[in-house]
């Protein structure tokens, strides 16, 4: 991590690999429902911070 300028310590680190999991699964929710896809798409879309990613 630090080779893209993050550096984090081992304690958050432990915490970081206990919620991976967690969100992949909640992507893979999000992906899954066409509701909240479509919905999530939209807010992407419309986030200037998030544009072009």
């Amino acid at each position: 991590m630090a080779a893209n300028g993050s550096i984090i310590d081992s304690g958050e680190e432990k915490v970081a690999l206990q919620i991976f999991p967690k969100v992949a699964g909640l992507a893979h929710c999000v992906h899954d429902n066409a509701v909240l896809k479509e919905k999530f798409e939209r807010l992407v879309s419309t986030d200037e911070e998030l544009h072009g990613q």
